[in-house]
């Protein structure tokens, strides 16, 4: 242990993982998404109101579920995210 770190700091730096396999990536991409929902509101044919209700609980419900999984991935994370690797082949 250094730094007064915990024991958890070992495991953490022991190797990487790719960041499709993150839950704190995939709960980030999610609230992005749900925020530009509002976007796709004349895509969806509804009548104005309708429209507005049904993005406003959509983006709302995206935001908060993303948010929350990407702060349980990142308190439940047990090796960092590492960009190596990707887009090699």
């Amino acid at each position: 242990m250094t730094n007064g770190g915990d024991v958890g700091d070992e495991a953490m730096l022991s190797g990487g993982k790719s960041p499709f396999a993150s839950k704190g990536v995939w709960g980030g991409v999610l609230a992005i998404l749900a925020a530009l929902l509002p976007l796709l509101g004349p895509a969806l044919g509804l009548d104005a109101p309708a429209q507005a209700e049904v993005i406003g609980v959509a983006s709302s419900l995206g935001a908060a579920i993303g948010g929350a999984i990407a702060i349980w991935g990142r308190i439940a994370a047990r090796r960092v995210v590492s960009a190596r690797g990707i887009g090699s082949g």
